[in-house]
């Protein structure tokens, strides 16, 4: 008895997160029309300040540390290096090397690109790291999938080429968001199989080199971190682990593309 009610209850969450993700999934491809692609704008628009942590209530729990970088202190991508520890400045100065060995390319799409099954199985295959129980497993994805379609914001995408036949496999995304002076880092996914290609090394250089060429933008969010080990990671390349970063950033104004 006990056993049919577990099963009950974990289909009809399965069969509840399937339909809305299904619903997500072809919105793009059914609003083709100019107005009907305003509303699904707007409506991201919308849903973007929660992904962001922006509409933590006072009082509820948090708002959670995000890791802060605040890149007025640096004119160039040069003396943001230089004012790394041996290990991260390597990292930073060696990854578009790394790329070129691996014939790894990146691409940043305009805000209005469209999730695929390519993506979902990054996203997937970076949630498999940590998370043995397939039905687990496949709820995270389909959820993180539901938030990355409903952030409103470019993809950057970054793809391994087959150097003779010529074709590519999407094997890391990154979603970038310019809203006030901050440029904020979101949904970072990659194959286990490319992590130790520099990718997400080359996105934190991506992000400051935008970020020096804006004279809009001053701070980089990385966001909050999953455990300690993170937190350690993104402090090596200078961010600033805060828990008064909406006092430091200013979220104001419009979400922007970086292709505007």
């Amino acid at each position: 008895m006990l056993c049919g009610i577990v099963l009950f209850i974990g289909g009809s969450f399965t069969l509840l997160f399937s339909s809305l993700f299904a619903g997500i999934f072809f919105l793009p491809y059914i609003w083709n029309g100019t107005s009907l692609q305003q509303k699904w704008r707007k409506f991201r628009v919308k849903m973007g300040g929660g992904p962001l942590g922006l509409k933590n209530r006072p009082g509820r729990k948090g708002p959670k540390h995000h890791s802060i970088l605040d890149v007025d202190q640096y004119e160039t991508m040069d003396a943001y290096t230089k004012s790394l520890q041996r290990s991260a400045k390597t990292n930073i100065k060696q990854c578009e090397k790394k790329h070129k060995k691996n014939s790894i390319v990146h691409v940043l799409k305009h805000e209005n690109w469209t999730f695929t099954l390519s993506h979902m199985k990054v996203i997937y295959d970076h949630q498999a790291r940590n998370e043995t129980n397939v039905l687990k497993l496949i709820l995270k994805t389909v959820g993180r999938s539901l938030a990355i379609n409903l952030t409103i914001g470019c993809l950057l995408e970054y793809y391994c080429v087959d150097i003779e036949s010529g074709n590519k496999e999407l094997i890391a995304i990154q979603q970038p968001i310019l809203k006030g002076n901050t440029y904020r880092a979101m949904w970072f996914y990659q194959k286990t199989k490319y992590s130790k290609c520099s990718i997400w090394f080359h996105s934190v250089k991506y992000a400051i080199n935008h970020v020096l060429n804006d004279e809009s933008l001053r701070y980089i969010d990385l966001g909050p971190s999953q455990n300690d080990q993170v937190k350690n990671l993104k402090s090596k390349f200078g961010f600033q682990h805060s828990k008064d970063w909406r006092e430091m950033c200013d979220y104001s104004g419009d979400f922007r593309s970086l292709l505007d």
